[in-house]
């Protein structure tokens, strides 16, 4: 599988699998045409990027030099955040997070919450052995949520 190093700014993400010589080799392509990248996650096999509520959650292959344009296969969920955590891959978009299938999809029948409170946003997301830790802001106030996952 190698090691990669993954970098994105604006539409683009480029990666190098030796970041230590003097002058590294970039590898650079356009993630979703005019849409910027707000988030990039991965589980070891596959990159997945998030572009806020402007475009669809996108993934490409480690290596690859493309979105997969077959995923996701079922619906256009949007995300500001996306993380692998806890084996799961989860998605927050402003007050709402939740965990993503294989599909590409929400899944209904697991994570799926949203915070009461309209003004909170969900920014960062991990992995623990107990569950799942998400950190959230609401009216400049930070706070931290845990999932319980078995």
């Amino acid at each position: 599988m190698g090691i990669y190093l993954y970098a994105a700014h604006g539409e683009k993400i480029a990666f190098i699998t030796d970041p230590t010589p003097a002058s590294p080799t970039w590898t650079e392509f356009t993630a979703r045409a005019g849409k910027n990248l707000t988030d990039i996650t991965s589980d070891g096999a596959n990159i997945y990027m998030a572009f806020g509520s402007t475009a669809a959650i996108a993934k490409a292959s480690l290596s690859g030099t493309a979105i997969d344009g077959s995923w996701p296969s079922s619906g256009s969920q949007a995300a500001d955040i996306i993380h692998v955590a806890a084996g799961r891959l989860i998605g927050a978009l402003a007050g709402n997070i939740f965990e993503i299938g294989s599909n590409g999809a929400k899944l209904g029948s697991s994570l799926d919450y949203t915070t009461p409170l309209a003004s909170t946003t969900w920014v960062s997301v991990t992995g623990a052995p107990s569950g799942i830790y998400a950190a959230a802001n609401t009216d400049k106030t930070g706070s931290i949520y845990h999932i319980g996952v078995s």
